[in-house]
């Protein structure tokens, strides 16, 4: 399993170039919020966070759908059932999620392309897509559940 590393600004600024996407004050401030945190935030946190500016939430939304579309976000399920949108790098990769503190990671490849190529045969159906999510304890959770576990024995 490969795991990425986060898409930095240059390529960020890339990707909306090519998509002659304009890069305005409420998009670089709705990339750079989501560049600081690795746990992602709610369309709620995103509108508290950037008040400041005095961005109306419609206008963020119809950014986070912007940049969800071009690929540069990507929505996650929260551990209490709210969806969390994380900075992502376009293409086909997939997320591990921390049940206990919400970090988001990407990986590939996750082997469904063949499952895909069956489907097609049998049933006719084309361009099919699909979205993994996984979720569990990430090595820092998991050390720190470890070394709790151990102080009470």
């Amino acid at each position: 399993m490969q795991t990425f590393d986060p898409l930095r600004e240059k390529e960020f600024r890339e990707v909306m170039s090519r998509a002659n996407v304009r890069m305005t004050q409420q998009r670089q401030a709705i990339w750079n919020l989501l560049s600081v945190s690795n746990n992602g935030y709610t369309i709620q946190e995103i509108v508290d966070a950037l008040s400041h500016l005095h961005v109306s939430t419609a206008t963020i939304y119809r950014n986070v759908v912007l940049l969800e579309r071009l690929g540069l976000i990507r929505w996650v399920h929260g551990e209490r059932g709210e969806h969390r949108f994380v900075r992502w790098r376009p293409g086909h990769r997939h997320a591990l999620v921390c049940t206990a503190c919400d970090r988001v990671v990407e990986f590939e490849p996750c082997g469904l392309e063949v499952l895909e190529r069956l489907l097609q045969k049998e049933t006719g159906f084309s361009r099919l897509v699909h979205y993994l999510e996984m979720h569990g304890l990430c090595p820092t959770c998991r050390k720190s559940k470890e070394e709790r576990k151990d102080a009470e024995t």
